[in-house]
């Protein structure tokens, strides 16, 4: 029934958020509009400003929409703050190497630890202040 999730997060710089999935996290840039556009841009340029962007990496993705853009669709939410009561949960084939990976260039909430369900997990705080928890089997006698 369902067959995909792509979170659609408010952010206040769209191009910000994508350079830090693209620099620091490795996803992709898959298409970007402009502010008070409906022109799609399939090239990233960080002079061109965006109003809304989709990462990617497999098959995870993200959508970033500018603060001013959500809430010009969706005013209902002009009073709540930004941000979410909640952590995406991205599975990966080895928490533990981009853990590594991603040390001095990420804002660590969790480290790396063993999960009581038998996972290795961390999570980061990205750029935006959302909280991005990464998983994986276990790829060694961790504790």
């Amino acid at each position: 029934m369902f067959t995909r999730v792509s979170p659609n997060l408010m952010v206040p710089d769209v191009n910000r958020a994508v350079e830090y999935y693209r620099d620091v996290l490795g996803f992709a840039f898959v298409v970007g509009v402009r502010p008070n556009s409906q022109e799609v841009i399939a090239q990233y340029d960080s002079a061109t400003p965006l109003a809304f962007a989709i990462v990617q990496q497999g098959r995870v993705q993200f959508m970033f929409q500018s603060q001013q853009s959500f809430l010009d669709e969706m005013p209902q939410l002009r009073d709540r703050p930004l941000g979410a009561t909640a952590t995406f949960y991205v599975e990966v084939a080895d928490a533990g190497l981009l853990c590594r990976q991603l040390q001095g260039q990420a804002d660590f909430v969790s480290p790396l630890h063993r999960t009581f369900y038998g996972k290795e997990e961390f999570s980061v705080r990205d750029a935006n202040g959302y909280i991005l928890c990464f998983a994986g089997e276990p790829k060694d006698q961790m504790p």
